[in-house]
C-alpha cells in the first residue's frame, strides 16, 4: 500500500511538473509562430518593392517625386495648395 502511495504522488507531480513545462512551450511556440508571420509579412512587402523597383516607370515616378526630375522636354506642372479652391 506504501509503495502504491509513493508511486502515484511521484506520479502526481511529474504530470504537474510537465504540465507547467508544456504551457511555457505551448506560450514560447505562439510567439514565435507570431514572430514567423510578422517576418513573413515583412518579407513579402520587401519583395513587393523590389519587383515595383525593376518597373522603369515607377523609377521614373520616384525620380520625379522625390528628387524633381522629368523626361527631356517634359514639362512639369505644380499646383499649390491656395489655388485648388480649399478655402
Amino acid at each position: 500500500m506504501g509503495c502504491m502511495i509513493l508511486f502515484f504522488g511521484w506520479a502526481g507531480y511529474t504530470f504537474i511538473a510537465q504540465s507547467g513545462e508544456i504551457e511555457a512551450k505551448s506560450q514560447e511556440l505562439e510567439e514565435r509562430q507570431a514572430s514567423l508571420t510578422k517576418s513573413q509579412q515583412s518579407l513579402n512587402q520587401l519583395q513587393y518593392e523590389l519587383n515595383r523597383l525593376q518597373d522603369p516607370e515607377y523609377i521614373g515616378q520616384i525620380a520625379m517625386k522625390k528628387y524633381g526630375l522629368y523626361k527631356p522636354g517634359e514639362i512639369p506642372v505644380r499646383v499649390s495648395e491656395s489655388e485648388t479652391g480649399n478655402d
